[in-house]
């Protein structure tokens, strides 16, 4: 994947190499390197796929790259030397005044110094030795194998893991290994005179907005920083140029699409007029010259109505989108692949299908769009019940994120961690005074870089990456939504069950293009155009049609649970790690060995998330981590000896 990766000690140029091995390659890939007395600085870039996507600048014995794009940088006047003379000089003060999805490294021999800066965000990953020595020095890198290939004795994070079966994701600094530590968003890291210094230089606030046009401020502000973010974008050298977007059945996408059609609308001629309400499969140019926009969307085999919604969305937007199919023989040869690209700090079920993004080929696009997490932007996530009718953060955080009781994670993990206590520690590094803003202040610190933006090296592998609302001005609004424009709940569920969307989600698409109102909304089965009371009588009844269609294919289950009881060869190799897994010291082998036969009996189901997430961490630390960890006798086969049994 490309990224950073950097240190003291670095001696060589040999030692940046080693640490950049571990992060998989591609041919048009460029590789490069500043070295400045101790220090070093690796920077794997897209070669001339992407190149406003990256700066790099050295001089007078300092040197520094952005990994990203800096979307303000025109507007602050600053050139590149200009850039990084503010970095050395108010690290933090710079880094507030920057937008866009980045992360910054920069060193300087002269003070002997490192800094790392990442987004508002943490857009694009950060990990360090969270504590150097002379044997091991101090190592930063974009993926935490880069940071353990200077590593010696490497031990297992158990409230990580605790994390990953209680979310499928790890929440605060956490990795799958203490000695390293992961950069929050808005942060700077200093390294100099062998001590590490880190310091948050930018927070929303919380504070909630009484505006009368609240809702339209925030649609305005979205779609600047979208075009802002767009205008990033250049023609590559040895690719096409051309800007890839997923597109789904729901709001985001289409939101996102709409705007971006605006800075690359269609190729003249390619027009098409009235309704496209059919479900004609877009597949193709049709003999359309060249547009630089193309949708991409995946179907999940017996799912719901995703891809058709997407086809009509693309229909009426003139826009070229082609199906990327799911099936367990392919994700089976890209499981692996994508669990070390996320560091196994997402459980394989959550990212089968961005893994579709290798049928892309890497020629067709040089920048994929992500909307993933705008939805929380406009309000559609933290509902009312979250952010008042807990007496704590913590137990709102909890709530709202686990996956699955943190009691079966005890029990799975023996009784050794305590899986409330990753919201504990979060509400308690929070320095604001009450559960709600607390509840808020984890969120923007721990739910898009720790789990919205986890599976962005999958893609970034092969394509650019472009996260289009990493702007301080909409996130601060967003971050003061009023209370009564956040989802309410469903009747008589408690506060369990949120309705299905928010105003400002409707009024963007509107305001970005009327003509998209009347196509359905996936979760709700109703247009855009109507009121929000109407989306929620339509997300019942859709629910209900969900459930009851779910209940048919999967049982009640989903995907990967079927996968898990249908397909031979998939379940073999969950059997291969679930068994390596038993004899883990952190889990309990018994327990892990009774959900699985509680599964295949089709009693519940459990491959989706506990199983999924027992399974990724074992393939992540059986591949990185000492064996120090399993015990010298094997407990038990790693691979069933029939089926039924582990």
């Amino acid at each position: 994947m490309v990224g950073v990766v950097g240190g003291t000690g670095m001696g060589t140029r040999g030692t940046l190499d080693g640490m950049a091995a571990p992060m998989r390659r591609e041919p048009w890939y460029g590789f490069e390197t500043f070295e400045e007395a101790d220090l070093g600085l690796g920077f794997v870039h897209h070669g001339k796929k992407d190149p406003p996507g990256r700066t790099s600048w050295h001089g007078g014995g300092r040197a520094g790259v952005v990994h990203g794009a800096i979307t303000n940088r025109a507007e602050l006047g600053w050139d590149r030397t200009e850039l990084f003379r503010r970095v050395f000089d108010a690290p933090a003060e710079t880094l507030a005044a920057l937008e866009g999805p980045f992360l910054l490294a920069a060193i300087d021999r002269h003070t002997d110094r490192i800094v790392l800066g990442t987004d508002k965000l943490a857009s694009r990953p950060c990990y360090y030795i969270s504590e150097s020595t002379d044997e091991e020095p101090f190592s930063f890198g974009s993926e935490v194998k880069a940071v353990l290939s200077r590593v010696g004795d490497r031990t297992v994070d158990e409230q990580a893991v605790s994390d990953m079966l209680l979310m499928g994701y790890v929440w605060g600094e956490k990795t799958l290994v203490r000695e390293v530590r992961a950069m929050l968003p808005a942060t700077v890291l200093e390294h100099r005179d062998g001590e590490v210094s880190t310091e948050r230089y930018w927070s929303p606030g919380f504070e909630a907005s009484d505006s009368p046009t609240y809702s339209r401020d925030l649609v305005e502000k979205y779609r600047r920083t979208v075009d802002d973010v767009a205008a990033t974008i250049g023609s590559g050298e040895t690719s096409s140029g051309d800007v890839g977007v997923w597109l789904s059945g729901g709001l985001d996408s289409r939101a996102l699409v709409g705007q971006l059609r605006r800075t690359f609308p269609a190729a003249p001629g390619n027009e098409e007029h009235g309704d496209h309400d059919d479900d004609r499969d877009r597949n193709g140019d049709r003999g359309r010259s060249r547009d630089r926009l193309r949708g991409y969307t995946y179907d999940i085999p017996k799912g719901w109505r995703e891809p058709r919604i997407a086809r009509r969305v693309a229909n009426r937007l003139d826009l070229n989108l082609t199906d990327l199919g799911i099936t367990p023989e392919g994700f089976l040869a890209a499981m692996d692949e994508g669990v070390s690209l996320t560091d196994g700090m997402l459980r394989w079920s959550v990212f089968i299908p961005i893994t579709t993004v290798s049928d892309i080929p890497s020629e067709e696009v040089d920048i994929v769009f992500e909307a993933a997490g705008q939805g929380p932007v406009m309000g559609d996530y933290l509902t009312r019940h979250h952010l008042t009718a807990y007496a704590s953060a913590a137990e709102a955080m909890y709530r709202k994120e686990h996956a699955v009781p943190a009691e079966h994670v005890r029990q799975v993990m023996g009784g050794a961690v305590d899986p409330v206590a990753t919201f504990e520690a979060e509400a308690a590094r929070s320095d604001e005074r009450t559960p709600r803003a607390k509840t808020l202040d984890a969120h923007f610190r721990n739910y898009y870089p720790r789990q919205q933006f986890a599976n962005n090296p999958i893609a970034r592998r092969r394509h650019a990456v472009r996260v289009s609302y990493v702007d301080g001005d909409l996130l601060s609004h967003a971050a003061s939504m009023p209370l009564s424009l956040r989802p309410g709940a469903i009747p008589f569920t408690k506060g369990k069950i949120p309705t299905a969307t928010t105003k400002p989600k409707l009024d963007l698409v509107g305001a970005i293009d009327p003509s998209l109102t009347d196509i359905p909304y996936e979760r709700t089965l109703v247009a855009p155009e109507y009121p929000l009371w109407a989306h929620t009588a339509g997300f019942v009844l859709a629910s209900l049609l969900k459930k009851r269609k779910f209940d048919e294919q999967f049982g009640g289950g989903r995907l990967p649970d079927e996968w898990y009881r249908t397909h031979a060869e998939f379940r073999e190799r969950i059997d291969e790690l679930l068994g390596r897994a038993c004899e883990r010291s952190f889990f309990d082998g018994e327990e892990i060995r009774r959900l699985r036969r509680e599964h295949l009996a089709g009693e519940d189901h459990h491959v989706n998330t506990t199983l999924a997430a027992v399974s990724t961490v074992e393939l992540w630390i059986g591949t990185y981590v000492d064996d120090a960890t399993r015990p010298t006798e094997r407990a038990g086969p790693a691979v069933p000896e029939r089926d039924g049994e582990l």
